[in-house]
C-alpha cells in the first residue's frame, strides 16, 4: 500500500447566525454537548467514547455543497462519492462497517431508505439546511439506537434560536470544479425567538450544477461512434422548525423536503446519455420533553418520512445516423420510515441513565418496466405489501465510583441493554458495557464492548423475482439479522490548547448478508455452463453467510501552537478479512444447489477467505489555521486516502459472472480555505478544492472532480 500523508478535521470558526463576532485567533476549548453518545447530555471531554462534533462555526467558514464534503475530513470515516461529480450515489463506511451499516439519524430520528436494496441512505439526498452542528461517535450504537449502528452514528442536529429576536442569513456561493463546469448554489435562512418561549426556524437552499461526464472514458479510436454528455445535478431543500421553550418544557415540529434530478451515468466506464435520477423526501418530527423535577425527564421523538425514486433510461443512441438501442428502462421505487419513541431520563447523583420503549416501521413499493424491440415487461412488489415493525426495550444507567468509596471516584460504569421484536427475523438482544477512568487533569482511559445488529432491508426479505424451474424467489423471508460483537479501548485527554484522543478496536459481525448465484446441483462445478443448451442456473437469493473481522486504529489531535496558529490532524487504519463457511448454507432456501458467491465468484464447498475491505481505506488529514487578525482566517487542509480494493464485475468467475477485485491507488488532496469578515454582517468566502488538480478515483470508473474554485458571500440581518 502506498505511504501516504496525514491531513485533517477543519476546526473551522465563524460567525453563527444571530451572534456578535468572536476573536476567532483563539483556539476555545469549552465543551461541546453531545447527546448522541448516550442519549443524554453531555460534555465532550466525559464522553467515554470516540466523538467527534462538527459545529456550526466550522460549516461555516468553509464553503460546504454536500454532506460528504462535511463527513470526509473526519477520523474512521471514509465517504464515497464526495468527490465525484454533484449528484453521485455517496455511500458512508464507518470504521470498515459497510455502507448500510452506520445509522444515520436526524434530530436523533433514524434515517434510512427502505426503498433501496440495502437500506442505505444516498448522503447526497442530505442537506445541510437548518442544521447546527453534526455528531459523530465511532463504534457499535445498537443498544442506544437500534439497527445498522454498527460502524456507528452520524447524528444530524438541527438549528435552535439561542436569543430574542429576529436574525436571517442570505447566502450565495459559486464556482467551478473542472473544465466546463460551474456550480451555483443560493439559500436563506431565518430564526425567531420571542421572550414568552416561542420560536421558529425556517430555511431554503438550491444548488444546481453543470458537471462532468460522471464515467471514464476508455474508448480510444477516432471512429468509434460516441454521445459522451455532461451529467447535471439539481437540489433544492427546505426546512421549517416552530415550538416553544420553558423552564421546564419544550416541544417542537418540524418539516423538511429535498428534490433533487440527476442526468448522470449509472455503471462504470458506460456514458448513458439518457439515464435520469430524481428523488424526493418529505419528512416530519414532533419532539417533547418535560422536566419534573431537576432529576427526572420524560421526553417523546417522533417522526415520519417518505421518499420516491424514479430512475429512466430511454434509448440511448448508438449510431451516427440516430439510430437507438431500443432498450426503455423505468424504475420507481416508494418507501415510508415511521419513528416513534418515548425515553425517561433520571439523575441520582451516583446513579444516571435512560429507559425507553420505540416502535419502528418501514415500508415499500418497486415497479420496474423493461421494453426492448417490442418485448415489455412489468414487475411489482405492490402484491407482497412489504413492511416491517420493531419494538424495543432499552436501558442504559451510569453509575460512579464515588458513592462507593471516594478512592473510587476516578471510576465509572456505564451499562446498557435493548431488547426488541421484529415482526419477520424474530427477536435480538444487545448490550453495551463501558468503564472509564479518570485520569490526571483532563485525561481519561476508556473502553467500550458491545453487541450489535443490522436488520435486512425490506428488498432482501420481500424481492418477489423466482427462478422458474427451481421456483426459489430472490427473497428471503428467513433472513436473521446481522449481528456483531465489538471492543474498544483508547484514551482521551483535554486541555487548555491541547487535546488528543487513541483507541484501537477490533469487530466480529456474523450472519453477514450475501447475494449468491444458485446452480443445479446435479450438475458438476467443472462442467457448469458448459452446456448452451442446458440451464444451469436456478436463480439467485440473500442468504446469511459471511463472518467479518475488522481491526483498527484511529488517532487525533488538536492544539494550538501561537495565539493565532492552530492545527488539527487525524488518523484511522483500517483492515479486515471476510470467511465463508459451507456449514452456514441455510439447505432449506437453496434446495441443496450449489452457491456461489455475487460478492468474488467461489463456490462455497469448502471454507472461503476473502481478505482486505473493500472501498475502506486507511485515512488521514491533517489542517492548519492561521488568523492574522480577528477578521480574516486562512486555513490550509491536507487530506490523504490510502491504496484500496475496489469491485467490477468479471464476466470470468462462473457461469454468469461475479465481482472481482481490482487495486485502486491511493491519493492526497490539498484544500485552501479563508474567511474575511467584511463586517460584522457581511462575510466573504473563498475555498480552492484540489489544489493541484490531482487526479484520483474513488471507485473504478468513475471520475472525480479537478481544481474547484468557489467564492460565497453572506450577509446577516439582525
Amino acid at each position: 500500500m502506498r505511504p501516504f500523508l496525514a491531513s485533517s478535521i477543519l476546526t473551522l470558526y465563524s460567525i453563527s447566525l444571530g451572534q456578535e463576532p468572536e476573536d476567532t485567533s483563539k483556539t476555545y476549548h469549552q465543551p461541546a454537548v453531545v447527546i448522541t453518545a448516550s442519549r443524554l447530555e453531555e460534555r465532550l471531554h466525559e464522553v467515554g467514547r470516540s466523538v467527534s462534533v462538527i459545529s456550526a462555526r466550522q460549516l461555516g467558514v468553509s464553503i460546504t455543497n454536500s454532506i460528504g464534503d462535511a463527513l470526509s475530513q473526519q477520523q474512521g470515516l471514509y465517504v464515497v462519492g464526495a468527490g465525484q461529480n454533484y449528484g453521485m450515489l455517496q455511500s458512508f463506511f464507518l470504521r470498515g462497517a459497510g455502507n448500510n451499516q452506520t445509522a444515520i439519524l436526524l434530530d436523533g430520528v433514524r434515517v434510512t431508505d427502505p426503498s433501496t436494496v440495502n437500506n442505505a441512505v444516498d448522503g447526497s439526498e442530505l442537506s445541510l439546511a437548518g442544521i447546527e452542528r453534526i455528531e459523530i461517535v465511532r463504534g457499535s450504537h445498537s443498544t442506544f439506537f437500534g439497527s445498522s449502528a454498527i460502524g456507528g452514528v452520524v447524528n444530524l442536529i438541527s438549528q435552535s434560536p439561542r436569543r430574542a429576536g429576529l436574525d436571517a442569513t442570505v447566502s450565495l456561493n459559486g464556482g467551478f470544479f473542472g473544465a466546463g463546469t460551474s456550480l451555483l448554489s443560493q439559500g436563506l435562512s431565518l430564526a425567531m425567538m420571542q421572550e414568552s418561549g416561542l420560536f421558529a426556524v425556517a430555511e431554503v437552499r438550491h444548488m444546481g450544477t453543470r458537471g462532468l461526464d460522471a464515467t471514464v472514458d476508455t474508448v480510444t479510436n477516432p471512429a468509434a461512434f460516441k454521445r459522451r454528455d455532461r451529467d447535471d445535478f439539481r437540489k433544492t431543500d427546505i426546512m421549517a422548525k416552530a415550538g416553544y421553550r420553558s423552564d421546564n418544557w419544550e416541544v417542537y415540529g418540524a418539516f423538511r423536503q429535498g428534490v433533487q434530478y440527476a442526468d448522470i451515468d449509472r455503471e462504470a466506464f458506460v456514458d448513458d446519455d439518457n439515464y435520469t435520477l430524481s428523488f424526493g423526501r418529505q419528512s416530519m418530527t414532533l419532539s417533547s420533553s418535560l422536566e419534573f423535577t431537576d432529576d427526572l425527564k420524560v421526553r417523546y421523538i417522533g417522526g415520519y418520512s417518505t421518499m420516491k425514486r424514479d430512475a429512466e433510461n430511454d434509448s440511448s443512441v448508438v449510431k451516427t445516423t440516430g439510430e437507438t438501442d431500443q432498450l426503455v428502462t423505468e424504475d420507481n421505487y416508494k418507501g415510508s420510515t415511521a419513528t416513534h419513541e418515548v425515553q425517561l431520563d433520571f439523575d441520582a447523583g451516583s446513579l444516571s441513565g435512560i429507559v425507553g420503549l420505540g416502535l419502528y416501521r418501514e415500508t415499500m413499493t418497486a415497479r420496474n418496466r423493461l421494453y426492448f424491440g417490442g418485448f415489455e415487461k412489468i414487475d411489482d412488489v405492490d402484491s407482497l405489501k412489504p413492511s416491517s415493525a420493531t419494538l424495543s426495550f432499552f436501558a442504559h444507567t451510569t453509575a460512579r465510583g464515588a458513592a462507593i468509596a471516594p478512592t473510587l471516584q476516578p471510576f465509572t460504569l456505564g451499562l446498557g441493554v435493548r431488547v426488541l421484536r421484529h415482526d419477520l427475523f424474530g427477536s435480538a438482544f444487545t448490550f453495551d458495557i463501558n468503564p472509564t477512568v479518570k485520569v490526571l487533569e483532563g485525561g481519561m482511559f476508556f473502553a467500550v464492548y458491545s453487541k450489535g445488529f443490522n436488520a435486512p432491508s425490506l428488498y432482501q426479505l420481500f424481492s418477489p423475482e423466482m427462478h422458474y424451474l427451481s421456483t426459489i424467489a430472490r427473497g428471503n423471508k428467513t433472513l436473521k439479522a446481522e449481528q456483531s460483537r465489538s471492543l474498544e479501548l483508547g484514551v482521551k485527554y483535554f486541555a487548555e490548547g491541547f487535546d488528543f484522543s487513541v483507541s484501537a478496536f477490533q469487530v466480529h459481525t456474523d450472519d453477514a448478508i450475501e447475494f449468491v448465484y444458485l446452480w443445479d446441483k446435479a450438475v458438476g462445478l467443472d462442467t457448469l455452463g458448459n452446456d448452451w443448451m442446458r440451464d444451469d442456473n436456478r436463480g439467485n437469493t440473500y442468504l446469511n453467510m459471511g463472518k467479518q473481522i475488522t481491526r483498527g486504529f484511529e488517532f487525533s489531535m488538536n492544539a494550538t501552537l501561537l495565539e493565532n496558529l492552530s492545527v488539527s490532524a487525524n488518523l484511522s487504519l483500517v483492515s479486515g478479512t471476510m470467511t465463508y463457511s459451507p456449514d452456514n448454507i441455510d439447505v432449506s432456501k437453496t434446495q441443496g444447489h450449489h452457491v456461489q458467491l455475487y460478492s468474488n465468484g467461489a463456490f462455497l464447498n469448502k471454507t472461503v477467505e476473502a481478505a482486505g475491505l473493500v472501498r475502506r481505506p486507511h485515512t488521514a488529514s491533517f489542517t492548519i489555521r492561521y488568523q492574522p487578525v480577528v477578521e480574516w482566517l486562512l486555513e490550509l487542509g491536507i487530506r490523504s486516502v490510502g491504496g484500496r480494493n475496489d469491485v467490477y464485475y468479471d464476466a470470468q468467475l462462473g457461469p454468469y459472472g461475479a465481482l472481482g477485485k481490482t487495486d485502486v491507488e491511493g491519493y492526497t488532496i490539498v484544500d485552501l480555505s479563508q474567511r474575511v469578515d467584511m463586517s460584522d454582517r457581511f462575510a466573504l468566502r473563498l475555498k480552492v478544492e484540489n489544489m493541484f488538480d490531482t487526479r484520483y478515483s474513488e471507485i473504478r470508473g468513475f471520475t472525480t472532480r479537478g481544481r474547484g474554485v468557489f467564492v460565497g458571500l453572506q450577509y446577516d440581518i439582525r
